[in-house]
């Protein structure tokens, strides 16, 4: 989803690109991957974006997913880490299946291009919670770079 009509993306301070290990390689444009689980994580996302704002937010960020497989719920759970905070998880369909490939290219993290989403507040009383979008495919096989499948690093 783009940001509204007349906003621009605006950039993270402190976002980079610091990962040097795997990195997801979104072949169109867009985060059409949702993270969940992010009301639990508002704290996080609110010092990655600075604090609520009139209009919210659309932080263009790198975030990393990381598997878990000794997570007590699901040993497919993947969560998204932003600056080095935990801001959520991956739905438990989602985490199957990006889990999966990730086990199968043989890592435990990547990297990829995310947004962070709305965080208005117009007054004391109304404001919007602070979501996270991900440069992933929400089906289908994902390009991390060095697929197994293929049995060697793609370019």
């Amino acid at each position: 989803m783009d940001p509204p009509p007349g906003t621009q993306p605006t950039f993270a301070p402190q976002s980079g690109r610091h990962h040097t290990g795997a990195r997801v390689r979104l072949q169109t444009k867009g985060f059409p991957l949702d993270a969940v689980g992010e009301s639990h994580y508002q704290d996080a996302l609110e010092r990655i974006c600075g604090g609520h704002n009139r209009d919210g937010h659309y932080f263009e960020v790198e975030a990393v997913m990381r598997r878990e497989p000794a997570n007590p719920h699901d040993p497919n759970a993947v969560s998204v880490w932003i600056e080095r905070e935990i801001v959520g998880y991956l739905a438990r369909d989602q985490a199957a299946r990006v889990s999966g490939q990730m086990a199968e290219d043989g890592i435990d993290e990547a990297a990829c291009e995310a947004q962070v989403v709305d965080g208005w507040r117009t007054n004391q009383y109304d404001e919007g919670h602070f979501g996270v979008r991900l440069a992933v495919p929400r089906w289908g096989w994902i390009d991390f770079g060095r697929s197994a499948r293929f049995g060697k690093t793609r370019r």
